[in-house]
């Protein structure tokens, strides 16, 4: 009983009175948490913004080839003969915004020959038998400072015969390259236009001079094709 006022005295018991306050004291800190809470919520989410917007069109360039619409060849009369040239000229123009580069491919493609009278015998005179690619050759070429086709100098030309047309015998329209390549980018010898501008090629047909009896009053059909595409950003 003694030990029981001793431990009284030392360490008295505390009053009730104090809880409501310790709960008091702890509503507040929560209160004041949550207030801190939203205070940062408002900071961080109430922010001042602007936007502009800038709008433009889009316009593409064009790559535009024309050449003229017919090559007007001119024959001898009669037609012509072993070691005879004719020439004939070309305008090839870029017509769009870009710059370009274009390739010549030809075809020769053998047609039944015109149907002419026998000076001697008279009466029409047969068609020979041989070919006439054999023979012949082609050069495509600018014409330059010169004065006409006629006295402009061919660089070596491709020939109508042997292995290039070999591409063409049995497939009427099949092309081959003469003057670059249509394949896509920069090859060899293309040509190359800014945008309208236009240059003259020379045609140069040859009737090789050791043409034989079996190419009288035969024909040739040539077609030359062009293919361009741009410069820039095409290396």
């Amino acid at each position: 009983m003694t030990d029981d006022l001793i431990q009284e005295m030392i360490d008295p018991e505390r009053p009730q009175r104090d809880m409501p306050r310790r709960r008091r004291l702890a509503a507040t800190i929560t209160i004041l948490a949550l207030a801190l809470v939203g205070i940062t919520s408002l900071t961080t989410g109430a922010i001042f913004t602007d936007r502009e917007t800038t709008s433009g069109d889009l316009l593409t360039g064009t790559v535009d080839l024309g050449v003229d619409a017919s090559i007007p060849v001119t024959l001898p009369i009669g037609g012509m003969a072993p070691g005879d040239t004719v020439d004939t000229s070309v305008t090839v123009a870029n017509s769009g915004s870009l710059a370009m580069r274009y390739a010549v491919l030809y075809s020769a493609d053998p047609v039944a020959g015109p149907v002419a009278s026998d000076p001697v015998l008279g009466g029409p005179a047969a068609a020979g038998t041989g070919d006439l690619r054999d023979v012949v050759s082609l050069a495509v070429f600018p014409i330059g400072a010169a004065a006409s086709c006629a006295a402009a100098t061919a660089p070596s030309p491709g020939v109508v015969n042997g292995a290039v047309a070999d591409v063409n015998t049995g497939a009427a329209g099949t092309f081959a390259a003469l003057i670059g390549s249509n394949a896509q980018g920069s090859q060899g010898n293309d040509r190359e236009l800014v945008a309208t501008t236009s240059e003259t090629l020379c045609v140069r047909i040859h009737l090789d001079i050791t043409a034989d009896n079996s190419v009288q009053n035969t024909g040739l059909h040539l077609t030359l094709q062009f293919d361009a595409e741009q410069v820039v950003n095409n290396p």
